[in-house]
């Protein structure tokens, strides 16, 4: 998908006095992840919220609602899972074309 992207502080990227127009897919999973409930306006469900699930000793119920989340926002998951070892969730996912 080809958006305005954003830098790692999540400022739109500016280049050349114009912004920075290029495949955003990664980003667009990141801020699924991130936001909070009711943080975009127009789909106030849209996003899953990560920083509610922080204290779960259990990542199912957050497992769950990212491939939910993908999946209605239009993302095939080939692979969802958390590595309890490194502490880290690893996503592969696309958007369908």
């Amino acid at each position: 998908m080809i958006d305005i992207l954003l830098d790692d502080t999540m400022e739109v990227q500016i280049a050349n006095n114009d912004v920075v127009i290029g495949t955003s897919d990664a980003q667009h999973q990141l801020l699924l992840l991130l936001v909070a409930k009711g943080g975009f306006k127009e789909s106030p469900t849209a996003t899953v919220g990560a920083q509610n699930y922080l204290e779960s000793e259990d990542p199912a119920d957050f497992l769950r609602e990212v491939r939910l989340r993908f999946s209605h926002d239009g993302c095939n998951i080939s692979d969802l899972n958390f590595d309890d070892n490194t502490k880290r969730l690893n996503i592969s996912a696309s958007y369908a074309n």
